[in-house]
């Protein structure tokens, strides 16, 4: 595995944090965290089908993280009264 994939999920919510920074308006909460959805559900197909467990743990570390950053858009939308 690569070894740059290990501290792939701090350096993605590092990213997403600073969009979270710039406070995004409800709508883009909602479309950021909808898009987010998606990508949760494909990391998690490809967890399942991952044979390096190296890899598998790299990415529940990465869903863990997107998730995370899911729930505070979340946060946002519901602070917004969308």
């Amino acid at each position: 595995m690569d070894p740059s994939v290990d501290d792939s999920p701090a350096r993605l919510a590092a990213a997403l944090r600073r969009v979270l920074a710039c406070r995004p308006g409800a709508v883009e909460a909602v479309s950021l965290a909808r898009k987010l959805k998606e990508f949760t559900v494909e990391l998690t197909v490809e967890i399942h089908t991952l044979p390096d467990i190296a890899a598998r743990q790299a990415l529940r570390r990465l869903r863990a993280e997107v998730e995370h950053i899911t729930d505070e858009l979340d946060t946002i939308q519901s602070a917004k009264g969308t």
